[in-house]
């Protein structure tokens, strides 16, 4: 859910687009929400260390790429 805040009321938008006072919210909802917040955070994090690591390796592995397939092929 996101939230957002309207002549500082805090309000909650649900599924269809409708918004919700916050005081309306479960405690349990608001603590699922915070969970999967922290859970996209760690996503997000992981996505970019993977795409570092993809970045590096590309070009660590680039000249060998580049090498002639014919020295390597037995004969």
């Amino acid at each position: 859910m996101s939230k957002q805040v309207i002549n500082g009321k805090t309000y909650w938008q649900d599924a269809k687009g409708g918004l919700v006072p916050d005081e309306m919210i479960k405690q349990i909802d608001k603590e699922r929400d915070a969970l999967v917040q922290k859970w996209i955070t760690k996503a997000k994090q992981l996505h970019e260390q993977m795409v570092d690591f993809k970045g590096s390796i590309l070009v660590i592995s680039k000249p060998l790429l580049n090498y002639p397939l014919k020295n390597t092929m037995p004969n």
